[in-house]
Parts: C-alpha cells; structure tokens; sequence
C-alpha cells in the first residue's frame, strides 16, 4: 500500500480512526472530528487577552500626547517587559530541551 501526500478521494475525514485510515489531505481547520474539544479550546482562549478583541486607537492618540519624559518612561516599560518574555521563553525552551534528552 503506498501513501500519498494529496489524496484525492472524496473522504469523510471526521469518520476516519486516527491511525491507519485513509491518507490525510491538507490540513483542514474548519471541520472538526470533535467539536467539543474546539468549544473547549474556544473557552480556554477566552480566557486571555486576544488583540483582535481590543482596539489600541485611544492609547496611541494618548501616546502621541505624552512628553518625552512620558514617552522614554513608557517605552523603556514595554522594553523591559518583552526582554522578559524573551527570557522566559528561552528558559521554556531549555527545560523543553532537558526533558527531551533526559527522556531519551
């Protein structure tokens, strides 16, 4: 039996077990083998801030009224803040890279 990287049967892939059945098309994120677990998925996203749920229009014109004083106070903050969300994702990845070789 040889596999194939564009399958084109028409194939129900909601219906198909998770091993061993028909070959996979492209990826499709619009139907779901289990629509509860988007609903979850859905619940959890809602739990933290997303940027298309808010507009950033009134803290730009607030920005453009700041002083210069303002402004350096405000975007060393965002500096600082991304320099740590960087540093925490190197340690994420560090710890991903101990588990998987200590696993092996």
């Amino acid at each position: 039996m040889s596999k194939t990287v564009f399958n084109r049967k028409e194939v129900d892939f909601t219906k198909q077990p998770m091993f061993f059945g028909e070959d996979q098309n492209t990826q499709r994120y619009d139907q779901f083998k289990y629509p509860e677990m988007d609903k979850l998925n859905q619940r959890m996203l809602g739990y933290f801030w997303r940027p298309e749920e808010i507009s950033l229009q009134k803290d730009r014109a607030d920005f453009q009224t700041f002083r210069p004083e303002q402004k350096h106070i405000f975007t060393a903050n965002l500096k600082y803040k991304h320099c740590w969300i960087l540093y925490k994702a190197e340690g994420l990845v560090y710890l991903f890279y101990l588990t998987v070789h200590c696993l092996n």
